[in-house]
């Protein structure tokens, strides 16, 4: 029996892209529709990321819901139209996209 590293078959690497490619396309169309920032508690924040860690690997989809549940609501979107901390440019996907 061969030797498992742990690594992703091809396909399955293809596939997970995939779905991480919908998702990031999704939060750019609905971009406008989230806050830039919203406040929250840095002590509740590092509590949610604060746990053990799990003893088997999660498949991705998991991770990826995970990520975008609990991540990414508490990040400053550096790259929504209405972020202004610094002068605008167009080098973003929502930045060069006309209104809806």
């Amino acid at each position: 029996m061969p030797e498992t590293t742990g690594d992703w078959a091809p396909a399955d690497f293809e596939r997970h892209g995939h779905e991480l490619l919908a998702t990031l396309r999704q939060h750019f169309e609905l971009i406008r529709d989230v806050p830039v920032a919203r406040p929250y508690d840095a002590a509740e924040l590092m509590g949610c990321l604060d746990t053990a860690l799990p003893e088997q690997g999660e498949e991705f989809p998991r991770i990826l819901t995970d990520t975008w549940e609990n991540v990414v609501p508490d990040l400053v979107h550096w790259n929504h139209p209405a972020f202004h901390a610094y002068f605008s440019t167009c080098a973003s996907f929502p930045a060069c996209s006309p209104r809806r």
